[in-house]
């Protein structure tokens, strides 16, 4: 944790105290005197200190797909993620609960796409490419193909909460926070295997998704099939 994220974690307690049931009102002046403070000698705002970061496990940075799915939930959820090459992590940075759905969509999602590839490599679609580079090219296109209709899901499902400001809010945090970021690239190819493709957005439609906050009546630990 670097010294601003501990001044964060600071002024965040402190402002929860002035709300605090029990606080009386010079506790809670004191509080957010104290508070203020802070936030002046760090240089932080009100924006600064409201934004929140969860970390979603990450495993490559050469997986397009991959990196299609970390834009969908970024949008679906008002954050923006950076790669932690060294720790193999994606953390999302945005207002609460933002970050937390979105480490929870990114590893569900991704974990459905990989669950699918394996049960796709055992039909006949994949086992009929004659070349190792054939049936890797057909994969790409299945997961590729899936994550389109997973990204369609997703952006109608938080569309009520879609908000163009709140990302970009969560865009200047994020560079406050971390100056230097590796991109993955998110431009997907065109299908070389229209089958393939086709498989894969069958497949994105057959994903049950839960928004994945704690305390909400559906939140799986894994995606199953089944129609949402």
């Amino acid at each position: 944790m670097t010294e601003a994220d501990k001044i964060r974690a600071r002024i965040q307690k402190l402002r929860a105290k002035v709300v605090a049931s029990g606080c009386s009102e010079a506790e809670a002046l004191a509080a957010a005197e104290m508070a203020a403070r802070l936030m002046a000698e760090a240089g932080l705002s009100d924006a600064d200190v409201d934004m929140v970061a969860e970390r979603a496990t990450e495993t490559t940075t050469r997986s397009a797909w991959r990196a299609h799915i970390c834009a969908s939930v970024m949008r679906a959820t008002n954050t923006h993620a950076v790669l932690m090459v060294a720790d193999r992590q994606v953390e999302f940075i945005g207002r609460a609960p933002g970050p937390e759905v979105a480490a929870y969509l990114y590893e569900v999602l991704v974990g459905a796409v990989l669950r699918e590839a394996r049960r796709y490599k055992e039909g006949e679609e994949y086992k009929r490419r004659r070349t190792t580079k054939t049936r890797r090219a057909a994969l790409t296109d299945f997961a590729s193909g899936m994550v389109v209709r997973l990204r369609a899901r997703l952006l109608e499902m938080f569309a009520a909460t879609i908000s163009d400001a709140a990302q970009a809010e969560a865009l200047g945090a994020c560079r406050t926070r971390h100056t230097s970021t590796t991109v993955m690239s998110s431009k997907l190819r065109k299908p070389r295997f229209d089958g393939a493709a086709a498989a894969g957005y069958a497949a994105g439609g057959d994903v049950t998704i839960a928004h994945g906050i704690a305390g909400k009546d559906v939140r799986p630990l894994a995606i199953e099939g089944g129609r949402s």
